[in-house]
């Protein structure tokens, strides 16, 4: 009989971090032990049926979906795949951890404009008052379309669209993503990774080792400043049924949500906390008040917010919104148009759609013929408070007309 008996929990010493500082390591020993948070708030009574209610709780599709489903709205499900995918210079080679992970196929009829989502079962953080969402995710191609997460905080039957999104080609790696679901602490709450393909097959997506953390801190031991809210945070290191803890107290600093900006905008303030910090970057003309002119040049400026010796950075984009075609044309019979950005090329893509015959504005937008009716139809494209617009021209609709030709007349 071999007894394996734990002498001594070896963990850092209480301390203090910066918000917005990245992923910090707690060094333990022994190691491969689990790191966890201590409740905040008595659990709720979830109305779901077996709701999720230990943390964390990982997930890496290793034996099926456990309790994923597809979305009812899907134009196609995701897949559980280990190794490449199938078509070549678009996905993973492999999975980030384990053997496998989830993905989106975005060939043959999958693509473009195709969704797919993948809600989670019911999950019951109430007892959390900082839980996270923490997930590797792959969107490599050059047809690469949009990735978000949604939220749902009454077991799926109203969502919170695009709490978290990205979009475009973000290269052949494993790319890091924690999601800060502090405002979503229920007794029901579930989330959906949902998926828009690109303009090609070249548009796959994959996740894999998710984590819904009761609050900032992975099972291996990373602290994850950028979710994490201020204040003092209770962490548990546990092995072998032993277990220690250690408080980290959160700092705040915080510059505000990244832009894209108008060049024709008037000077704005820029809104940090704690307040009085100092502001610095390029288009800063009062690092006190935090004035930014987005008139004094386009492109990207990181703008840094200091305070107590705490910083935190927020890019803004200065662009001119452009639609990069004048006008189109469709006959009223051509049936619901999609204005993706392989018809409407466009900066930025994130902009609104305004005028008659558009029956969705955000991204990508819809237009269809039919309800703007035969004619010349002005649509305007609104981003950042800058406008541009092109012209949609609508035909009557086509007729086919019996005709007799004789066998012996010419073509």
């Amino acid at each position: 009989l071999i007894v394996d008996v734990v002498d001594e929990i070896i963990i850092p010493l209480d301390t203090a971090l910066c918000q917005q500082s990245g992923d910090f390591l707690l060094i333990s020993e022994p190691i491969n032990g689990l790191w966890s948070v201590l409740p905040n708030n008595n659990l709720l009574t979830s109305a779901c049926s077996n709701p999720i209610v230990g943390f964390p709780h990982q997930e890496g599709w290793e034996s099926g979906l456990n309790g994923w489903t597809h979305d009812t709205a899907n134009d196609f499900d995701w897949i559980i795949n280990n190794g490449g995918t199938p078509t070549n210079n678009t996905g993973p080679s492999s999975a980030y951890h384990g053997m496998n992970y989830i993905y989106t196929e975005a060939s043959n009829q999958n693509h473009p404009q195709k969704r797919a989502g993948l809600i989670s079962p019911c999950i019951n953080v109430s007892a959390y008052n900082n839980p996270v969402l923490n997930f590797w995710y792959h969107m490599y191609g050059a047809g690469q379309g949009y990735l978000a997460i949604d939220v749902s905080t009454d077991n799926g039957l109203s969502w919170n669209w695009n709490h978290w999104s990205i979009y475009g080609n973000q290269g052949d790696q494993w790319i890091q993503a924690s999601v800060d679901l502090s405002l979503f602490n229920s007794t029901e709450l579930k989330i959906r990774i949902r998926v828009i393909t690109g303009n090609t097959g070249k548009s796959d997506v994959a996740i894999d080792k998710l984590s819904i953390l009761g609050g900032p801190v992975t099972s291996d031991g990373y602290f994850l400043t950028d979710v994490a809210s201020s204040g003092l945070h209770n962490l548990v290191y546990s092995i072998r049924g032993c277990a220690d803890s250690v408080d980290i107290f959160i700092n705040e600093i915080n510059s505000g949500i990244d832009q894209t900006v108008c060049p024709l905008q008037s000077p704005f303030s820029l809104i940090g906390s704690p307040a009085a910090g100092v502001w610095s970057g390029n288009n800063i003309t009062d690092p006190i008040l935090g004035i930014y002119d987005p008139s004094l040049g386009l492109g990207l400026d990181v703008i840094t917010y200091s305070f107590n010796g705490c910083i935190d950075t927020a890019n803004i984009t200065v662009v001119n919104t452009d639609l990069q075609i004048d006008s189109l044309l469709f006959c009223l019979n051509s049936g619901l148009q999609v204005l993706d950005m392989s018809i409407v090329p466009r900066t930025p893509w994130n902009g609104l759609w305004n005028g008659s015959g558009i029956i969705s504005s955000s991204f990508p937008g819809e237009f269809h013929p039919e309800t703007a009716g035969v004619g010349f139809h002005t649509i305007i494209y609104e981003a950042n408070t800058c406008v541009d617009s092109m012209v949609v021209s609508v035909l009557p609709r086509s007729i086919l007309l019996d005709t007799l030709i004789c066998s012996a007349s010419n073509d």
